[in-house]
Formats: structure tokens, C-alpha cells, sequence
């Protein structure tokens, strides 16, 4: 097993890999798009330069409500890098859940797509601390609170130096599921995290072969970001779906395996001996039984 707690935080490890091996891949889109490993850490530091410059202090909670895509991926460590707190709420939240949470967390700052303003928006006059919004599009679109583009905002940010994540440090304010009560705000520190992917990870890896993380699960709960976690552990590659679906789920297995073979840079298939444990160790790392276990 590997000894997270003897290893720097995620980011810190994402900047080591970026530096050593920038052009392999590390994150991608079953969709579309691939980051490699610099690439990914560039993008998180310019939105960590980008929250600095509209006044995100550290220590300061900025919510999020995204569907699993690479720009969210990006956001959870760029404020990690920023040394703020990510605070991600379910993208479908309306009315009183959302009010709840975003008072709950006195975010002053929401990055979202343009797809969930018009929810915020509905609720504006119930919102004691929020100030503006970052869209993840292209373009900004009609809005009450104040709307800017998250490229526009990076665009005018000056890049800074910014303190390395700690394994101590927390990064994100994850909300329960309420249960007999309001939910309430968990805050999850890379320590945990690191420690927690241990057990979404299966049988060891072989040290010959890049281990590939399938995840269809959304990035406001914790199973959405463990495959990340594991990928910059193991140094490996996780390759996600925006919303899971139950019906599609074994074509959708074979299709990740794929595209993450195919962004490897293989050409042509590996032995079936290999196939197979390639195969075995996805299924596992998604919670399936091995073949032939009891």
C-alpha cells in the first residue's frame, strides 16, 4: 500500500508530475478533451491567480456548482493552490437547498455554468453574502448578480506566488445529505482524501502499466473526486463522465477503457494476458467483484 501520509498533497504532487512528465496524460472526458499533467496544473494555477485578483483571500469559501467537466477539475485544485476552500453544491439545487447552502458557507464568489444562474438568480433576494459569479462558458449571459467569464477574469489576473497545500490543509467543504436535519458542511483535508482512495483503488498496481480510474460520479460528493485523487497518487489517468447513467454503464466501462488507451498513445492492443488485468483492476477500482470471487 501506498503511504499517503508520508506524500506531499495532491496539487504539490500534480506540480511534481507536471515538471517530470507534462505531456502524459492525466485527465479526460469521455465526451471529449484530454489534459495531460501540465496542462491540468497550469490551468489550476491560473484560476488560483484568477479568484486572487477579484479578492478570494485564503481561508475563504467559493462555491462551486458544476457537473464533473475539466474546468471543475481545475477549480477544486486552483483554490486549493489559492489556499480557499471549495464549497461544491449540487448542480440540480433550487429554492431553499441552495439558499441554504450558499448562506450556510457566506460564499462571496459562485463558479458555475451559465446552465444554473438563472437558479441562483431566483433566489438572489434570500442571499446574504454572494457578490458575483464566474461562468465556466464562453459567454456571460442575462443575470441579476453580477456575472463575469472565468477566461475573462483569468485573462486580467497577473500570475502570483501562491503557498503550497498542505496535507493538513482542507480542500473542500463537502455538504451531507441531510438525513433528519439540514445538511451540514464536512470539511474534508487532503490527509483524508489521500488516505480514502485506498480503498476505491483495488489490487496492487503493476509498476509496468498506467493505472486507469473510471468515474461517472459527481464532483459535489466525495466518490467523484477519489478517482482524481488516486490518478495523482498512483500517477495514474482517470478518465470521468459528466452524469452517470445506470443503463449504458457496461458499454460506457469499455468506451472509458478506450479512450484512455488511446490518449496513452498506444497503437494496437497489448497482450490478452495484460488486457485482462487492465480490465480486472478498472472493474474493481468501480466497486465490481473480481472475476470469480465469492
Amino acid at each position: 500500500m501506498v503511504d499517503t501520509l508520508k506524500m506531499p498533497s495532491v496539487p504539490v504532487l500534480i506540480r511534481t508530475r507536471a515538471a517530470l512528465d507534462p505531456d502524459a496524460p492525466f485527465l479526460t472526458d469521455v465526451a471529449g478533451g484530454t489534459m495531460s499533467g501540465g496542462e491540468f496544473h497550469t490551468a489550476a494555477l491560473r484560476v488560483a491567480d484568477a479568484m486572487a485578483a477579484i479578492g478570494v483571500a485564503p481561508g475563504d469559501c467559493v462555491a462551486t456548482m458544476l457537473d464533473p467537466c475539466l474546468t471543475a477539475y481545475a477549480a477544486w485544485i486552483g483554490l486549493s493552490w489559492r489556499g480557499a476552500l471549495e464549497v461544491p453544491i449540487n448542480p440540480e439545487y433550487k429554492g431553499n437547498l441552495l439558499a441554504y447552502a450558499l448562506n450556510d458557507c457566506r460564499a462571496r464568489v459562485l463558479v458555475t455554468s451559465n446552465a444554473c444562474v438563472d437558479q441562483v438568480n431566483a433566489i438572489r433576494d434570500r442571499l446574504e453574502t454572494l457578490e458575483r459569479i464566474v461562468t465556466i462558458d464562453d459567454a456571460v449571459c442575462r443575470s441579476a448578480i453580477p456575472v463575469a467569464t472565468l477566461a475573462s477574469v483569468e485573462m486580467g489576473a497577473p500570475p502570483i506566488d501562491h503557498a503550497e497545500p498542505t496535507l493538513a490543509d482542507t480542500n473542500a467543504v463537502i455538504y451531507t445529505s441531510g438525513t433528519t436535519g439540514p445538511s451540514k458542511g464536512v470539511l474534508q483535508a487532503w490527509g483524508s482524501i489521500q488516505q480514502i482512495q485506498h480503498n476505491f483503488s483495488g489490487e496492487v498496481i503493476d509498476p509496468d502499466q498506467v493505472p486507469i480510474y473510471y468515474s461517472p460520479w459527481p464532483t459535489f460528493h466525495s466518490s467523484g473526486r477519489v478517482g482524481f485523487v488516486f490518478a495523482a497518487v498512483r500517477g495514474g489517468h482517470m478518465v470521468f463522465r459528466s452524469r452517470f447513467s445506470v443503463s449504458p454503464l457496461l458499454g460506457r466501462c469499455a468506451d472509458a477503457w478506450l479512450h484512455a488507451y488511446a490518449a496513452d498513445g498506444h497503437r494496437g492492443f497489448p497482450d490478452e494476458r495484460r488486457a485482462a488485468g487492465r480490465r480486472r483492476r478498472q472493474s474493481v477500482a468501480m466497486g465490481a467483484d473480481e472475476p470469480g470471487a465469492a
